[in-house]
């Protein structure tokens, strides 16, 4: 075989591949296309049958990754949703992980409170609330729906990081300050994660778990930078470590 009748067979053996391919890609859109009606009356039965007595707000149905997928979200709040998806037959959701527990709420009001937060007082913290939303009474539930200064809710950790001289009252007279600012501005987490650092020794740094204002903070600040492990701290719920 010449190089001509070589080269002609194989530009017709890839033009060959590539109308399969295009072909097979066009056939399974139209296939999708084809279902989605019945897919959206399975999806929709599903919620009739399941979520009856809720009112949400319901997205398009999105076809991705071999799956169906419909979104429902809260007609308060928008962020408070859970998926409804259908695969191989079988419909699954995220029901209680996201909407009964709260999950994909929580990950917006983290997210809200630290901007809120950053705008007051500019600085940065992270903050994280640890409760999920169906073990908070009904009066925080709605103003966790409503979205209405919840930054002055204590439901939330808030981590702060900052480097003084290692001594008891420099790191007191830091906690005190920032606390202080954030009370200023309306802000009051229910406890506080607080990595110290040295500023003379880089390398030398503490990580402090829930702490509130209302502990007994110098007796507590000093046993932990002697390393202590006392009565006070685990009283209180304080726990430490050294990081680095």
């Amino acid at each position: 075989m010449n190089e001509a009748k070589k080269l002609t067979l194989q530009m017709s053996i890839f033009f060959m591949i590539v109308f399969v391919v295009l072909s097979t890609i066009i056939i399974k859109e139209k296939s999708n296309i084809i279902f989605l009606p019945k897919i959206e009356s399975t999806l929709n039965n599903y919620i009739e049958k399941n979520y009856k007595g809720l009112e949400l707000d319901k997205s398009k149905i999105i076809y991705k990754n071999n799956q169906y997928k419909i979104k429902l979200m809260n007609k308060t709040n928008n962020n408070l949703y859970f998926y409804i998806k259908y695969s191989n037959k079988k419909i699954t959701d995220t029901y209680q992980k996201d909407y009964i527990e709260g999950q994909s709420l929580i990950k917006h009001l983290n997210k809200k409170i630290e901007k809120t937060i950053l705008e007051k007082t500019n600085n940065k913290y992270k903050v994280t609330i640890n409760n999920t939303y169906n073990n908070f009474s009904n009066q925080v539930k709605e103003k966790l729906l409503t979205e209405e200064n919840i930054e002055s809710l204590k439901i939330y950790t808030l981590e702060i990081e900052f480097s003084t001289t290692w001594d008891t009252t420099s790191i007191l007279n830091k906690i005190t300050e920032t606390i202080n600012n954030l009370e200023d501005n309306s802000i009051f987490p229910k406890n506080f994660t607080i990595i110290i650092n040295d500023i003379s020794d880089i390398t030398k740094s503490v990580k402090i778990n829930n702490l509130t204002k209302n502990n007994d903070l110098n007796l507590i600040i000093n046993d932990i930078i002697n390393n202590k492990e006392t009565s006070i701290l685990s009283e209180n719920k304080i726990t430490y470590e050294y990081l680095n």
